[in-house]
């Protein structure tokens, strides 16, 4: 039974949107979602963040040195405590928007680099029972950025959203995860019926 569910994608791809969705579903179903998010909101979290929402630039190095570290953090004090709890406790599930495999997906480039820096990231943390990859034309994720006014400045260009969709569709194929690419276009209540069909029978 899937406890620890994660949900990943492009900026774009409507992933705060779908777990208030999953939230909702699993609610109405008597299950308590606990809603993790990375990054944090910790000392490395708010960095990394900060200059996401400026727009300031960054080495690749120095965004990897943060996001593990804020990693480490996370799994320290919030991932490992309420995994251990929600494996004892039925009934609770935990809902996370984004998880490692957002370091390989943007920080990464070329296959190699990919594998590798996977590879560190999941060495630090533990894998959850499913992630769900939202796949949207990258058309389609800009437009939905366009409409939004937390926009993430650094990650908004056409260039960048396709190699990061291009390293997210190779993950779900590299094998060492459990990943389910669900197609994310359409209408919000279209992508969330995929995804709750797969999550229904995980639950059961």
């Amino acid at each position: 039974m899937a406890k620890y569910i994660a949900l990943e994608g492009v900026d774009g791809a409507g992933k705060s949107t779908q777990i208030a969705l999953l939230h909702t579903w699993l609610s109405l179903r008597c299950y308590t979602a606990i809603h993790l998010f990375e990054p944090t909101y910790g000392e490395y979290g708010s960095q990394i963040r900060a200059h996401i929402d400026e727009g300031r630039e960054l080495p690749v190095e120095k965004q990897i040195d943060l996001l593990t570290l804020d990693r480490k953090f996370h799994v320290r004090n919030r991932v490992r405590p309420l995994l251990d709890f929600v494996r004892e406790h039925e009934g609770f599930v935990i809902l996370q928007d984004r998880c490692y495999l957002s370091a390989p997906a943007y920080q990464a480039v070329g296959r190699r680099s990919i594998i590798s820096l996977l590879r560190r990231q999941q060495s630090i943390a533990p894998s959850p029972d499913m992630i769900f990859l939202i796949d949207v034309p990258i058309e389609q994720a800009l437009e939905r950025q366009a409409r939004s006014s937390g926009t993430p400045a650094l990650f908004s260009s056409e260039t960048e959203l396709r190699r990061i969709r291009e390293n997210y569709l190779f993950l779900a194929t590299e094998g060492s995860e459990r990943i389910v690419t669900i197609d994310g276009s359409g209408s919000q209540k279209d992508v969330n019926a995929r995804i709750v069909n797969v999550l229904r029978t995980e639950l059961e």
